[in-house]
């Protein structure tokens, strides 16, 4: 009588198997940190020549882009309203970017975020008192910068490793503010152990 002979996986086949699932699963966040890491990165050099460009103003005309402009300015002759140091309404808000655009010291191409949606100059209850802020806005990349923007969201690992990055790693001190409670993140966190559900408000503090 013939046997059939059974064929399956051996111990060594198995386990060789397993080796290369957890290679590809290992790669796979490995990758997935990379390209989150590299986010936060995009986000702190454009935070930085968005500083750079505010002091480069600054130097040049001993004021603020945006404080005093009215609606529309696109040049500091228009901008003849009293200053308080500030961009507090919708106008001087929105001159922050025509003003900086249009002396060449940012480019649309960066008021564009790497998570779809445009910077902007925000300056929510959360944020330094007495301080103009740039936040992440509700509107596209795809859209031109609003005259009136409304702040958006990131999410709370991004706003978190951000702030340990640039700042003191804290949501509700120094000059990166988010709209979290404190202690939901310190200096000390690992921000991509994070829920990456959640999403928070942030303010960066750009002058004065």
């Amino acid at each position: 009588m013939n046997q059939k002979v059974q064929s399956g996986f051996t111990l060594v086949e198995l386990a060789i198997v397993l080796v290369v699932i957890g290679l590809i699963m290992g790669m796979a966040f490995k990758g997935r940190e990379l390209i989150e890491g590299a986010r936060v990165r995009n986000m702190a050099a454009t935070l930085n020549k968005f500083q750079t460009a505010t002091n480069v103003f600054f130097e040049r005309y001993q004021a603020f882009p945006g404080d005093g402009c009215s609606a529309g300015a696109t040049t500091l002759a228009q901008c003849t309203g009293a200053r308080d140091g500030l961009a507090t309404t919708s106008a001087e808000r929105a001159a922050v970017t025509t003003l900086l655009n249009g002396l060449n010291l940012t480019q649309d191409a960066d008021w564009k975020s790497p998570f779809g949606s445009r910077w902007g100059v925000v300056n929510p209850a959360f944020a330094v008192p007495g301080a103009t802020h740039i936040g992440i806005l509700s509107t596209p990349n795809t859209a031109a910068a609003p005259d009136d923007p409304a702040i958006g969201t990131i999410g709370l690992r991004f706003a978190c490793a951000l702030d340990q990055q640039i700042d003191d790693g804290l949501p509700n001190t120094g000059n990166v503010r988010v709209n979290t409670a404190a202690g939901t993140f310190t200096a000390a966190t690992d921000c991509w152990s994070l829920s990456a559900a959640e999403n928070v408000q942030i303010a960066v503090r750009l002058y004065p």
